[in-house]
């Protein structure tokens, strides 16, 4: 507008009248551009979380076991070491769009250990080593154990009468990062009521490793989980009825 009232001006000392005139047919023209369609509404939630140091406790067996208070689950990828973390899932309103997620926390701490120390691998499941009567479990069982013999470095361990572990070399022996602090996803599904619903789901660990292999634990006791979205008002298209 600033435009147009410029040009108005100068117009003006050369013709008054017809200016006048052309004025105010640029104002009128000019009402739908000043006002700016409407902006989606953003909505936006948080949430926290807190965790206490790591807490490493030996065991008799020879591994050891990481706790941290506010992430009680455990990883279970087979060969690999058993990692504290938590998870959930947010359920949206099923019409959010423009779903963003961010995760923030706060600054990490080191914990030096020996490099013989081994935490504790995830157990393997009890199909791989002990009979079964069941033809869908003793066909699942023999997948498994096919699956697993392809990774040779997989080192077996029987801990106790009624556990066996498994040890993957390449991962206990690798200098590279081991765990991801967060990991995200966004997906439509049902909610407790049965109705449709956009979710996201999280899975959060609060300690990783810089370095497996040299015992360099990372860790962070507080995170930040942002969520920012839009609902898409768009009329659904109705099918006619038919006559």
């Amino acid at each position: 507008m600033s435009i147009s009232k410029k040009n108005t001006l100068q117009a003006t000392l050369l013709n008054k009248p017809l200016i006048l005139l052309l004025t105010v047919a640029l104002l009128t023209a000019s009402v739908p551009m000043m006002v700016s369609a409407d902006e989606p509404e953003t909505y936006e939630l948080s949430k926290t979380f807190a965790f206490s140091e790591p807490t490493i406790i030996y065991g008799d067996d020879g591994f050891y076991d990481i706790d941290i208070e506010g992430a009680a689950s455990k990883t279970l990828l087979l060969g690999g070491p058993m990692m504290p973390y938590t998870y959930d899932r947010i359920e949206l309103p099923f019409r959010a769009t423009n779903i963003n997620v961010q995760f923030s926390h706060s600054q990490e701490h080191t914990i030096e250990m020996e490099d013989t120390v081994q935490i504790r691998p995830a157990p393997v499941p009890v199909l791989l080593d002990r009979p079964v009567e069941a033809p869908l479990l003793e066909k699942l069982a023999e997948l498994l154990t096919k699956v697993h013999s392809l990774r040779q470095s997989l080192r077996y361990k029987e801990t106790s009468a009624s556990e066996v572990i498994a040890l993957d070399d390449e991962i206990y022996t690798s200098h590279e990062a081991y765990g991801e602090p967060s990991d995200t996803r966004i997906y439509v599904g049902r909610n407790d009521n049965g109705e449709l619903a956009a979710f996201v789901s999280y899975q959060i660990m609060p300690c990783t490793f810089t370095s497996l292999a040299g015992g360099t634990l990372s860790y962070f006791t507080d995170a930040t989980l942002k969520i920012t979205y839009e609902i898409d008002d768009t009329p659904l298209p109705i099918d006619d009825e038919e006559e």
